[in-house]
């Protein structure tokens, strides 16, 4: 007796992989099929399959299923083997046929994070603000992300903003649950003194957010960083209107 295919492919939304023995001989044969995990691990990937089966006399073919398990985390696809054994299962036959494996597809989509603007003017008066990060390309299972303020060197000509008395520093992750496409970041700038130039205008000064350290399977986008200027109170009143 012998695995008709020596390795199969399964998606995990399939929930089973049908797999195929055969027996060659004209006698009765009864015998052990057994599971072995390798990165796929039962219960968490599959259910454990560990059962005596007989083959009538006479060459002949038997299929059994084996469950696979869904779930909604990104994972690298894995794979566990299933081997004929004697029926105590002292040992595996001989034969190279008498093992095959199998390749659990992995089709769940974590997607990517990066934020909703790159570019965001802010008033100094208004102490917080809130940056908004999007998850787009996929939204399974639970992902995060590490951001954090940096310093933002030459921008668009702008003045760097200084930690502590311009911004607050931050560095957490981010979390989206299953399905969420939406989190928030809440940037906080001191009420402090007015930093002004040689002819006592207010200085524009910009520091940044970026991603980093996405949880595995996920993508940090090409909008990985967030430029904040903080702007005087008349240039934004001049731009709204």
């Amino acid at each position: 007796m012998c695995f008709k295919t020596l390795k199969y492919s399964v998606t995990e939304s399939s929930g089973s992989v049908s797999i195929t023995l055969q027996k060659h001989c004209q006698e009765v044969m009864t015998f052990l099929v057994k599971t072995t995990d390798g990165s796929a691990k039962a219960p968490e990937d599959y259910e454990e399959f560990n059962e005596l089966i007989e083959m009538p006399e006479g060459p002949c073919e038997h299929v059994f299923k084996v469950k696979v398990i869904d779930d909604v985390v990104w994972e690298p696809d894995k794979e566990f083997t299933i081997a004929i054994m004697t029926p105590g299962g002292e040992s595996q036959y001989e034969g190279d046929d008498t093992q095959c494996t199998v390749v659990i597809l992995d089709e769940d989509r974590p997607g990517s994070i990066g934020f909703k603007e790159r570019f965001i003017q802010v008033r100094r008066k208004d102490e917080v603000q809130y940056v908004v990060l999007e998850r787009v390309d996929g939204s399974d299972g639970n992902i995060s992300c590490l951001c954090k303020t940096t310093v933002a060197n030459n921008v668009g000509g702008q003045k760097q903003a200084v930690e502590g008395s311009d911004f607050v520093a931050i560095s957490e992750r981010i979390e989206f649950k299953h399905t969420e496409t939406i989190a928030r970041v809440k940037v906080q700038m001191p009420d402090c003194k007015i930093k002004t130039d040689a002819d006592g205008d207010e200085d524009v000064v910009t520091f940044a957010l970026e991603l980093t350290e996405p949880t595995e399977g996920v993508k940090i986008s090409k909008k990985n960083m967030c430029f904040i200027d903080i702007q005087p109170e008349n240039t934004i009143a001049e731009k709204a209107e």
